[in-house]
């Protein structure tokens, strides 16, 4: 990324740069989120697995929808968990695994956008998974 420094040391993106794909989406995967998401994977699979079992890797959140990137025993790779939170309760739009290469981040942010999420939260998690 290029940056152009203005007065007082205050640092901008150059024009026609684009922001970094995860601008707007609070990504930080803290000890507390970490241990409230593994039980809302567990559940939301249809094999019995543990909490203690689910291992989370990612998390985006932008408004009321959130998204867990998890491993679980009974599948191979990082899930993809999306959820929007409603009256209290989180509720489960679909599960996304799998491969994808950097020419499918618009097709995969199309995807999270049919569900319903939020357009950045969708160009993060395409982005994401397309590294």
């Amino acid at each position: 990324m290029i940056l152009l420094v203005l007065g007082f040391g205050a640092l901008a993106p150059a024009a026609g740069v684009a922001a970094a794909p995860c601008a707007g989406v609070d990504t930080a995967l803290t000890e507390a989120r970490e241990a409230a998401s593994a039980p809302l994977v567990a559940q939301s699979v249809s094999a019995e697995v543990a909490a203690k079992d689910v291992s989370v890797g990612h998390y985006f959140a932008e408004g009321a929808w959130f998204v867990i990137g998890a491993e679980i025993p009974v599948a191979d790779g990082e899930g993809y968990f999306f959820f929007e939170r409603a009256g209290g309760a989180a509720r489960l739009h679909d599960v996304w695994g799998g491969y994808a290469d950097p020419s499918e981040a618009g097709a995969l942010a199309d995807w999270a956008r049919a569900l319903g999420a939020p357009d950045a939260l969708a160009r993060c998690f395409a982005d994401v998974v397309t590294r």
